[in-house]
């Protein structure tokens, strides 16, 4: 045996709600146990969020390390929760057998039930996070209850979220400082993941003007600068769990758009949650949110302009294939209609121009010969210019067509092309 640890009552019960936080982020908790604590970490798969959370040896009430000073192990998150799901525990005791490679959960029961849990350690590389959190400009204190009553506001199928964090308002002259809305949330979309076809009317954006004095217990911002981060809102709820469950309040360390995020559980009091700490790290998108003037950038904006953009750059690129000369167009359309000699076919073409878009009239008569007519079009015209085009004494004869046939696919879509254009 190289380490045994026995935990009870209220230690237990803490113990129970760390494993099980654990689980949630990563697959796999990596054990480091020391002389007088012991260290417990997670990282997801996708190594945006890392957990440590570290226990002194006066928090349970038996603490011993054998054979070795250090001793480093991995086990399964899944298979360590389960050792605890039972209900009504009073009692557990951990065994760790590094020459057999393998722990082993003993469980004390209320009702005098006993059970054993044995599981086998597995090969992990180890998980570490160095972070100075004295270099964070950006230090928010508040309770878990009032951050989860904020964030009620949002949608539950919400992904990420944006904290933006303006700088203290000085004292005024002759007076202290005055309240300001110092913090904001808002609800944020990733464009890549928005549905290009006009899903975002679909999306519900939601914003919260917070003022610090009100809703949280500290707030301090020795930057000159508006802050913003992106993060996780899902591990974040984690979180909030994880500290409501164990009686924390949280303080949420900020420095800029890239850097980690970082919220560490704090006891609601001194007398609190002795011999046990936890520190959270969630990475945070690279691009802010906020411009020079630090307003807040709404995402579905950016999303619009790129939507327009692209629109723009594929309209020319269909224009550019598009465009054909006017014979091609001619003998074309004389082809479609051949068939019937005794029927008259007026056709819209258009494709854009040096001084904007020109359109090509073609009209075929009952002789065998066509005749072509160019015909000056504006901007605004919806491609049935047929009836001002087709006035008397254009050529010094009537306009005796019969009923116009329906115009070709391939006619409809240069159609499309000019009015896009204006």
């Amino acid at each position: 045996m190289t380490l045994r640890i026995i935990a009870a009552e209220e230690q237990l019960r803490t113990l129970k709600h760390s494993v099980q936080t654990l689980s949630k982020f990563g697959g796999e908790t990596v054990l480091e146990a020391r002389p007088g604590l012991i260290h417990f970490r997670s990282v997801n798969q996708s190594k945006s969020a890392y957990v440590r959370m570290t226990f002194n040896s006066t928090f349970f009430d038996v603490y011993e390390l054998f054979e070795q000073p250090v001793l480093s192990a991995s086990i399964l998150s899944k298979s360590l929760v389960a050792s605890l799901k039972t209900q009504r525990i009073c009692r557990a005791v951990f065994e760790v057998f590094t020459q057999q490679n393998r722990m082993v959960v003993f469980v004390d029961c209320e009702n005098g039930l006993q059970k054993r849990f044995e599981f086998d350690l597995i090969d992990t590389d180890a998980l570490q996070a160095q972070i100075n959190f004295d270099l964070y400009p950006v230090r928010i204190t508040a309770e878990a209850q009032e951050l989860s009553r904020l964030l009620s506001s949002f949608q539950q199928s919400l992904e990420e979220m944006t904290l933006i964090a303006n700088p203290d308002a000085g004292p005024t002259q002759g007076g202290p400082a005055t309240p300001s809305k110092s913090c904001q949330l808002h609800s944020f979309y990733d464009p890549q993941k928005i549905d290009m076809e006009g899903n975002l009317s679909k999306l519900l954006h939601t914003q919260l003007s917070l003022n610090a004095q009100q809703h949280f217990l500290e707030y301090q911002h020795t930057g000159r600068e508006t802050v913003d981060v992106t993060f996780n809102l899902r591990d974040f709820k984690v979180v909030l769990g994880y500290c409501a469950s164990t009686r924390n309040n949280l303080t949420i360390l900020v420095s800029r758009a890239g850097e980690p995020l970082a919220i560490l559980p704090a006891p609601m009091n001194e007398h609190m949650n002795a011999g046990f700490t936890s520190e959270f790290v969630l990475a945070t998108m690279v691009d802010s949110c906020v411009d020079e003037f630090g307003q807040h950038l709404s995402a579905l904006n950016k999303t619009q302009q790129q939507q327009q953009q692209q629109q723009q750059q594929r309209a020319a690129e269909r224009g550019s294939h598009q465009s054909m000369n006017t014979a091609d167009v001619a003998s074309h359309l004389v082809a479609l209609n051949g068939n019937n000699s005794n029927s008259n076919a007026k056709s819209v073409v258009g494709r854009p121009g040096a001084e904007g878009s020109v359109a090509k009239r073609l009209k075929v008569g009952q002789s065998q010969d066509t005749e072509t007519m160019t015909l000056s079009m504006s901007c605004n015209d919806k491609g049935d210019g047929g009836n001002g085009g087709d006035e008397a004494g254009r050529d010094g004869e009537e306009d005796n067509d019969s009923e116009v046939p329906a115009t070709p696919p391939h006619e409809r879509r240069l159609e499309t092309c000019i009015q896009n254009w204006s």
